[in-house]
C-alpha cells in the first residue's frame, strides 16, 4: 500500500456494498482506503423531519475531529459518497476543512451545486443513476474515480516559486475582465500571483475563505458586483462578511465601483416587467444585466461605505468615470454618467476617514491606464 490513506465518507448501513466496490478499485492503485461511518438510522428507527436534521448535523459534528485529526497525520485526500442525505452530511464535513484541501464527492445531485462549492474547492462527480447496487455503469464510474484519486495523489502539488510569491486577489467578472487582465499583466512581473474571485454571487464567498485563511495577502476589488445581488436582487450564496472580511484582517486593499451599475438576473423573457422596462443588456440567453435605479445606487453605496468605514488602515476607492463596466460606454445600452456620479457623490457623502477617493476623469475601466494606477496603488500599500 502506498503511504497516504483516502479517507471515504459514506453512510455504510445503506451503500456497504457499492462502497466495496469502490475501496477495492481505488486499492489497485495502491491506496489504503479507510471509512468514516456516517450512516443514521444505525438501529432502523424512525426519525421525525426536525430529528432527522438535527441527527445530521450530529453526525457530521461527530465525524468532523477524527476527519482533520486523520488530515493532520498525513491524509491527502477526504473523498464521499451519498445521495440526498448522505450527500449533505458529507458537505457539511467538507464546510469545515481548509479551502484547497482536495475534496471528491460522489452524489446523484439532488441539490443546487452552487452553494455547496462555493467557498470550496470540491470534486463534483454526479451519477445520473442512483447509487444502490451495482451494474455496469455504475461500475465504470466508479473504475474513473479510482483513476481520478490516483491522480489527485500522484500530483505535484504547487509550483514551489509560486508558493513563495504574494497572492493579490482581484474579483472581475466578463463585463470587467478586461481591465483585469491588464492588472494581472501589471503584476506579473513582480513576486506576486493574483487569483481572481468571479463575482457572480458565489465567488465573493470563496473570497471570503480565502481572507480568512490568510491565503491573500492584498485585495483589489474591482468588481464588488455581488452588492447589488446582496441589497438588490440577482442569485447570490449567504455571505454577509463579503465586504467586510478583508477590512477585519486589514488587508491592503483598493476598491473600484466594477459592475455597480446592473442588477445580474436571468433570462430576459422571465424577468418581471418593471425589470424589463428599465435599461438592459442581454449577456446571454440566460442573463441579463438591468440598470440599477438612481436610489438604488446611492443605497448600495451606503451600505458599501458602512462596511469599510471601520478599518484600521486607509482604504482607496479608485473611480473610472468614464464606466464602470464595458458596456458602460457612450452607445451601449448602460450607459449612464448619472450614476457614476451619484456612486462618487454618495460615496463623498457616507465615507468613514479612513477612504479616500479618487476620481479618474479621463478613464474608463477597461483603460490600460487605469489598470496601472491600480495595480501600482496596490503596490504601494504593500511595499
Amino acid at each position: 500500500m502506498k503511504t497516504e490513506p483516502i479517507l471515504f465518507l459514506v453512510t455504510l448501513d445503506t451503500k456497504t456494498l457499492e462502497a466495496e466496490h469502490l475501496r477495492k478499485a481505488i486499492e489497485r492503485y495502491g491506496f489504503d482506503v479507510r471509512y468514516i461511518d456516517i450512516s443514521l438510522d444505525r438501529d432502523n428507527s424512525a426519525l421525525h423531519g426536525h430529528e432527522k436534521i438535527d441527527l445530521m448535523n450530529r453526525v457530521a459534528d461527530d465525524c468532523l475531529p477524527e476527519v482533520c485529526d486523520l488530515i493532520e497525520k498525513g491524509t491527502r485526500l477526504v473523498m464521499g459518497m451519498g445521495g440526498g442525505t448522505g450527500s449533505q452530511i458529507v458537505l457539511k464535513i467538507f464546510k469545515k476543512l481548509p479551502l484547497n484541501f482536495p475534496k471528491l464527492l460522489i452524489t446523484t445531485l439532488p441539490f443546487d451545486p452552487r452553494n455547496a462549492v462555493a467557498d470550496n474547492n470540491i470534486i463534483l462527480i454526479p451519477t445520473p443513476y442512483d447509487i444502490q447496487g451495482m451494474n455496469p455503469l455504475l461500475d465504470e464510474t466508479f473504475e474513473r474515480v479510482a483513476a481520478l484519486t490516483n491522480g489527485i495523489l500522484s500530483s505535484k502539488g504547487a509550483n514551489e516559486s509560486q508558493e513563495l510569491k504574494k497572492n493579490i486577489a482581484i474579483s472581475a467578472l466578463g463585463v470587467t475582465n478586461k481591465g483585469v487582465i491588464e492588472i494581472q499583466s501589471r503584476l506579473a512581473g513582480g513576486n506576486y500571483n493574483t487569483i481572481i474571485f468571479h463575482s457572480n454571487g458565489y465567488g465573493g464567498a470563496a473570497l471570503v475563505r480565502a481572507v480568512d485563511e490568510e491565503i491573500v495577502h492584498g485585495l483589489i476589488d474591482f468588481t464588488p458586483h455581488e452588492l447589488t445581488r446582496m441589497r438588490l436582487a440577482g442569485a447570490h450564496v449567504d455571505m454577509d462578511r463579503r465586504f467586510t472580511a478583508a477590512v477585519e484582517k486589514d488587508l491592503p486593499m483598493i476598491i473600484v465601483p466594477g459592475g455597480l451599475n446592473f442588477i445580474g438576473l436571468g433570462a430576459f423573457e422571465e424577468l418581471e416587467e418593471a425589470y424589463r422596462r428599465r435599461p438592459v443588456f442581454r449577456h446571454s440567453e440566460l442573463f441579463t444585466h438591468v440598470a440599477v435605479l438612481p436610489e438604488e445606487m446611492e443605497s448600495q453605496t451606503e451600505y458599501l461605505m458602512s462596511c469599510l468605514a471601520n478599518g484600521p488602515s486607509e482604504i482607496q476607492i479608485l473611480v473610472p468615470m468614464q464606466g464602470f463596466s464595458n458596456t458602460d460606454r457612450e452607445g451601449q445600452e448602460l450607459f449612464s454618467p448619472e450614476l457614476r456620479q451619484i456612486f462618487v457623490d454618495s460615496a463623498r457623502k457616507f465615507a468613514g476617514p479612513n477612504i479616500r477617493i479618487t476620481e479618474f476623469s479621463e478613464f474608463h475601466i477597461e483603460d490600460a491606464g487605469f489598470a496601472k494606477i491600480c495595480a501600482e496603488t496596490l503596490l504601494e500599500y504593500l511595499n
